[in-house]
């Protein structure tokens, strides 16, 4: 569960492994290439879409800044 300023966000799965990720040290490339590892039955350009369009839905909530 991740508090936002609006209420809250259920995370499971891809979701929580690309949040636990999110450190200001790895970048967004670093972090698709982790999920390669962890999900190698998932294409690269759909781990890519999904780590961008999350990281994207959170930015405009106002989870993460970039």
């Amino acid at each position: 569960m991740l508090l936002v300023p609006e209420g809250a966000l259920k995370l499971a799965g891809p979701a929580r492994d690309i949040l636990s990720h999110v450190d200001g040290k790895q970048s967004v490339a670093d972090i698709i290439g982790y999920l390669l590892t962890q999900y190698p039955e998932a294409g690269a350009a759909e781990i890519e879409q999904d780590v961008l369009g999350l990281l994207e839905r959170l930015r405009q909530r106002g989870v993460i800044r970039v």
